[in-house]
């Protein structure tokens, strides 16, 4: 095989044609504010099949206006330079794309995002992206506890996503990776699993840094942090908040259909462990087990805004540019509609620390393309069977976890999931 820190050779620069309205309006000049009102209303009229033209046209109203608004932030006087303005909105383009999420960002996610971008721009400092995760490995996946392909897999997906801003952004862009495992706990995994996990990120991050640089020459800062670090307070004050909230939380629950409140517990009960756990539970019945999920449910839901409370500044931080996955987004106290979304890779929406990275071949023809996939419990379980192994000749890579001794893959045409 290659190099497995590979980025893609397609669609790495920015694109000059964008469809997008938001993009075509930051473009177009200030003569052309009815064109920009009708590609905004031709999108929504092609997304919002359900709403009567009166909403379509009282939502292309409120955006057309947002649109105007953008545009004069980008034109003032602060960005004083054509070539700033043009690279602001290229990699606005660029991180908005529905390409990478799978689906529209929302305005708010465009806002925040904009606002970031001009003021790295106007204050000449670095872009910090900053990917929001779950920060262990789920234990459904073979690989619990440590990292697997999938990390890398999203590693790559994330640097090429960000290629043409890393290439052309003088002032440099930060990549940091902001871990919630402290929350772990509360789905009865130890953390000394946990701390498995971050101890086989951090050497992963460091293998991806040098091998970018040796392999593409590019010098990219990646970190992680840890959110347990950034409180600057003793954790006990986050403990109380969560008891606190816990409460709010319950009412919501409460309050919720058959169908949602089932979609809460079954979340729940995925992520509880069972075996091994802090804690160990003798024999229960099923009312019990589901008391014991609900507490673990409200408990990480009052975690998320206790975690913003204490937080929050860091979130908004001028230069950040938060960023989360598209798979099983949550409702949560985090302003999570105003982060932007992406994929874990081109053809995956499975959260790389939930899922298990595989590589799927088109035929049994090994050296021809493949796909980076990740895989849920459900997926992995549909073709295990089929899986089988290539070595890995990459010691350093196998250094840094025993997961990296060989790579599972399996030949599309043989199975679909």
């Amino acid at each position: 095989m290659h190099n497995w820190v590979n980025l893609s050779s397609t669609n790495n620069e920015f694109s000059s044609k964008s469809q997008c309205p938001i993009i075509r309006g930051l473009r177009s000049d200030g003569e052309n504010t009815d064109l920009v009102k009708q590609w905004v209303l031709k999108d929504l009229h092609q997304s919002q099949g359900e709403k009567t033209n009166e909403e379509v046209e009282a939502i292309g109203e409120e955006r057309f206006k947002k649109i105007l608004e953008w545009r004069k932030l980008v034109n003032s006087e602060l960005v004083d330079r054509e070539e700033d303005r043009s690279f602001c909105i290229s990699a606005l383009g660029r991180l908005i794309s529905a390409q990478f999420s799978g689906k529209a960002q929302s305005y708010a996610a465009v806002e925040w995002t904009l606002i970031r971008l001009l003021n790295s721009i106007v204050d000449r400092k670095p872009i910090t992206v900053t990917y929001c995760f779950g920060g262990y490995k789920n234990h459904h996946s073979p690989s619990f506890p440590e990292v697997d392909w999938a990390e890398l897999f999203h590693l790559n997906y994330l640097v090429s996503f960000l290629y043409p801003i890393i290439k052309n952004y003088k002032h440099g862009v930060e990549i940091e990776y902001e871990s919630e495992e402290v929350s772990i706990q509360f789905n009865n995994v130890p953390q000394s699993k946990t701390d498995q996990y971050s101890n086989t990120f951090r050497k992963l991050i460091k293998y991806y840094s040098s091998a970018l640089l040796s392999s593409y020459g590019l010098e990219v800062p990646i970190s992680i942090c840890f959110a347990r670090d950034l409180y600057g307070c003793d954790i006990n004050e986050l403990y109380r908040l969560i008891d606190e909230k816990k409460s709010s939380y319950l009412s919501i629950f409460n309050g919720l259909n058959s169908f949602e409140k089932e979609k809460w517990i079954q979340r729940a009960a995925y992520n509880f462990l069972w075996d091994n756990g802090i804690k160990s539970y003798g024999n229960l019945t099923d009312s019990e087990r589901y008391e014991i999920y609900l507490n673990a449910r409200i408990t990480n839901e009052a975690f998320l805004e206790a975690d913003y409370v204490l937080r929050g500044e860091w979130f908004e931080n001028k230069y950040r540019i938060p960023i989360t996955g598209t798979w099983g987004r949550m409702p949560s106290a985090q302003p999570i509609d105003g982060w932007l979304h992406i994929k874990s890779t081109e053809s995956s929406l499975v959260d790389f620390w939930i899922g298990t990275g595989v590589l799927e071949f088109t035929n049994a023809n090994l050296n021809d393309s493949y796909r980076e996939e990740i895989l849920s419990k459900t997926q992995y379980d549909k073709i295990k069977a089929r899986i089988e192994y290539l070595g890995n000749q990459d010691s350093r890579l196998i250094d840094v976890s025993h997961n990296f001794e060989k790579i599972p893959y399996y030949i599309t045409n043989e199975v679909s999931i």
